[in-house]
């Protein structure tokens, strides 16, 4: 799924303050440039590199990995009785 799109997505959520993609040839710089408390990762990302688990640690930051989540099935279409 294309980054614009997640992150439109979260924004319409409304869950986050920020939502910012981590730029591609240095997450770290991205790190240093917005200065998160929290990092959100998706169940299937890590941190990228060691400069940005170094940049982490540094900064103090939360890393919270989201779990994966296949959605619910549709309660309408059940019935009762």
């Amino acid at each position: 799924m294309p980054s614009a799109t997640r992150k439109r997505w979260i924004e319409e959520l409304g869950v986050a303050d920020k939502v910012v993609v981590g730029d591609a040839s240095s997450f770290a710089e991205t790190l240093r440039r917005e200065k998160p408390d929290v990092l959100v990762l998706g169940y299937d990302q890590r941190l990228p590199d060691p400069e940005t688990e170094a940049e982490v640690a540094r900064m103090g930051i939360e890393v919270v990995v989201m779990p994966w989540f296949p959605g619910k099935e549709d309660q309408s279409s059940s019935s009762c009785g």
